[in-house]
C-alpha cells in the first residue's frame, strides 16, 4: 500500500519540474525571441490584433471592438489560445504565432490575464489594451488573489507577469480604478493606464436594435417564456479556473410551486463550467438551462429579476434598473477562498439569502428601497458606461489620444 501512495507523489514532483522547465523556456527564452524578431518590422498603426485567452470564440467587448475595426477598414487578426485547455506543445505554437503577429501591430486587444502578453518588452508606440471580461470590481482577481486559496503564488506571478505591457485598461467607473491598479500590480499607475472610459460590451444595452431583438432571441430559444415574466439565475463558478464547478441549484420544485404560473426560470451557468446540475424532470416546463444556447446580454435585457451570487454581471444588470436577489449560502467560504474588494453584505444592491425559502420571500418582496439601492449602485460603479465606450476606445487606439 505504501508503494502505491509514493508512486503518484514521485510523478507529481516530476511533472512539476517539467512544467517549470517548459514555462521558463516558453516565457523567458522562446517567445521573447520570437517577438524581438517580429518587432524589427515597421509598426503598422492600422493593424489590430485580438487575443481571446480562454474561450473558443471571440466574446464580450472583444467582439464589438473587432466588428468596429473591420467596419473602419483596419487590418485585423484573431488568436484563440485556449489557456487551461490546450496542451503545452499546442499552446507554445499558438503563442509563438501571436508573437509574430503582434510584433508590428499598432494595437493589441485582450480581455483576460495571459502570461504570453507579459513576457516581452513592448516596443515604443505600440498600444496594448486590456478590456477585461467584466465590469466593475467585485470578487478579487489576478494579483489581488496572490497567496489566497484561489490565487497563485506571488513570487511565481512576479516571475511570469501578465500585466506589465498594458497601455490602457478602460473601466466602468471611477470606483473601480484602485481595484484594477491592485489587480494588475500597477502601483500608482504613473502613466494613467487605468481610466474610467466605460466598457465596450455595455454599449449593446444602449442600442435600440439590440434591445428590441434580445427578447425575441430568448422567446425563440424558450417558447414557454412568452407571456410570462423571466427569472434569471446566473451564478459564478466555484473552485479554480481549471476545475470550475457549478454551485448547487436552489430548490427548483419549490420555486415552481411558488412562481410557476407567473415566471419561467432561466439558468445561465458560468462559461467555464462543463458539468451542469440537472433540472428535475417534472420542472422542465418551468426551469430551463440556457447556458449553451443564449448569451448573457440577451438574458440580462429580458430578465425581470436576477438571482445572482458573486458574479460581476450585477454591474451590467444595474443598467436595467430591475431588482436583484443574492442567493449566497456559501458567502463566508467564498470570502475565505477568493475574497471581495468590498464588504459583500454592504456592497450588493439587493437582499442576501441563504436558502430557498428566504429566496422565495425576497423574490416576492425584494424590499421597498430596492430601486434606490440599484440606482445608487449604478451611479457609483457604472458612470462611464453610456453607449459610447467603444467610440472612446477607438479614439485612443487609432486617433489622437495615444498616451
Amino acid at each position: 500500500m505504501s508503494a502505491k501512495r509514493e508512486k503518484p507523489s514521485r510523478y507529481r514532483g516530476l511533472r512539476r519540474l517539467i512544467n517549470r522547465a517548459v514555462r521558463f523556456f516558453m516565457y523567458k527564452l522562446y517567445l521573447p525571441a520570437v517577438y524581438r524578431c517580429a518587432a524589427k518590422k515597421p509598426l503598422d498603426p492600422d493593424k489590430a490584433v485580438f487575443v481571446e485567452v480562454r474561450r473558443p470564440e471571440l466574446t464580450n467587448s472583444l467582439s464589438l471592438i473587432y466588428e468596429r475595426c473591420e467596419k473602419e477598414g483596419k487590418r485585423v487578426s484573431l488568436h484563440i489560445l485556449r489557456y487551461s485547455v490546450a496542451r503545452a506543445p499546442t499552446l507554445i505554437k499558438s503563442c509563438a504565432a501571436l508573437m509574430r503577429d503582434i510584433g508590428d501591430a499598432g494595437c493589441v486587444f485582450i480581455d483576460d490575464a495571459c502570461e504570453a502578453m507579459g513576457c516581452f518588452k513592448r516596443r515604443d508606440g505600440q498600444r496594448i489594451v486590456q478590456v477585461w471580461h467584466g465590469c466593475g470590481a467585485f470578487k478579487r482577481f489576478s494579483f489581488s488573489t496572490a497567496d489566497l486559496i484561489f490565487g497563485y503564488d506571488r513570487k511565481e506571478m512576479l516571475r511570469y507577469p501578465c500585466h506589465v505591457n498594458y497601455t490602457l485598461v478602460p473601466v466602468s467607473g471611477e470606483a473601480s480604478i484602485a481595484a484594477y491598479r491592485e489587480a494588475f500590480n500597477l502601483g500608482d499607475d504613473p502613466g494613467n493606464i487605468v481610466r474610467s472610459m466605460g466598457v465596450s460590451r455595455t454599449d449593446v444595452f444602449f442600442d435600440a436594435d439590440f434591445l428590441a431583438s434580445a427578447a425575441q432571441k430568448v422567446y425563440d430559444a424558450v417558447p414557454a417564456a412568452k407571456g410570462k415574466k423571466v427569472m434569471l439565475y446566473a451564478p459564478t463558478f466555484r473552485g479554480s479556473v481549471s476545475y470550475a464547478e457549478a454551485p448547487e441549484l436552489p430548490d427548483v420544485r419549490r420555486l415552481k410551486e411558488e412562481f410557476g404560473g407567473e415566471y419561467v426560470l432561466l439558468i445561465k451557468q458560468h462559461y467555464l463550467i462543463t458539468d451542469f446540475p440537472a433540472v428535475p424532470e417534472d420542472c422542465k416546463d418551468f426551469a430551463f438551462d440556457v447556458s449553451k444556447t443564449l448569451g448573457i446580454d440577451e438574458l440580462l435585457i429580458t430578465a425581470d429579476v436576477c438571482i445572482a451570487d458573486y458574479s460581476s454581471l450585477v454591474f451590467e444588470y444595474s443598467l436595467m434598473g430591475r431588482p436583484m436577489v443574492f442567493f449566497a449560502p456559501d458567502v463566508d467560504d467564498y470570502c475565505d477562498w477568493r475574497g471581495f474588494y468590498w464588504d459583500y453584505r454592504e456592497f450588493v444592491p439587493g437582499p442576501i439569502v441563504s436558502d430557498t425559502e428566504e429566496l422565495i420571500k425576497a423574490l416576492r418582496c425584494p424590499g421597498s428601497d430596492s430601486e434606490e439601492k440599484t440606482a445608487a449602485f449604478k451611479e457609483l460603479h457604472m458612470t462611464a458606461c453610456d453607449g459610447r465606450s467603444t467610440d472612446r476606445l477607438m479614439e485612443y487606439a487609432f486617433g489622437q489620444d495615444k498616451h
